[in-house]
């Protein structure tokens, strides 16, 4: 009988002790997860802040050349529509309003940082697609400065015979980047409201204001 009640009861014990170390371990899982959600929301907000700020220097770097890229591409179309060729390029550039490409600096660290620490496979698909779009406009503007900044390596765009053919190059090459330029001051709001919404009305509608503040000094 004594035999009995301890076999009962060994296995009572035992049964408890099971249910507890389940319990552990459920638990365990529980906070493991939870802090492996909570470090993924820690790297999306940071991947968040980093790409507000940053596309919001880039769309400053823009607004401030885009003028003078404008005024450029309309001097040059009123030399080439005139029919006369300049003489120099010297002349050429007193006709136009040129004085060099002007070209844009645009940051990329936070999509390369975004894309190192997997934040990117974190955000949600409308977020990805949206600043991800604005990236390539500005790769794809890039790409064309680098165009140019390699033909004004050759001594031959100077050379007054070339004049004609230089100035119709010119004027192709600021109507792409004044495109691009357009298109990014146009993508540049909806991104950034994006952001501020996935952030948080509050701190977005302060950033905003710093953002507006900034384009508009000197």
């Amino acid at each position: 009988m004594q035999s009995n009640k301890l076999h009962k009861i060994s296995w009572g014990i035992l049964a408890i002790e099971a249910g507890a170390i389940f319990l552990s371990v459920l638990l365990g899982f529980a906070v493991s997860e939870w802090r492996q959600e909570s470090r993924n929301d820690d790297i999306c907000r940071q991947a968040l802040e980093n790409f507000r700020t940053e596309l919001a220097d880039n769309q400053r770097e823009i607004e401030a050349r885009l003028p003078y890229h404008t005024g450029v591409l309309e001097g040059l179309r009123t030399v080439v529509q005139s029919g006369e060729v300049p003489r120099s390029f010297a002349e050429m550039s007193e006709q136009s309003g040129f004085n060099g490409p002007s070209v844009a600096f645009l940051q990329q660290t936070a999509l390369r940082t975004a894309d190192v620490t997997g934040a990117l496979a974190l955000l949600d698909y409308q977020t990805t697609k949206t600043v991800t779009a604005v990236y390539e406009l500005q790769r794809l503007l890039q790409l064309t400065q680098e165009a140019i900044a390699n033909a004004a390596l050759n001594p031959m765009m100077f050379a007054p015979d070339n004049l004609s053919a230089t100035m119709v190059s010119l004027m192709t090459y600021f109507e792409i980047v004044v495109e691009y330029e357009n298109a990014l001051m146009l993508a540049y709001p909806d991104v950034l409201a994006h952001l501020d919404a996935q952030l948080g009305t509050a701190t977005g509608q302060a950033r905003n204001a710093a953002d507006t503040s900034a384009v508009g000094s000197p």
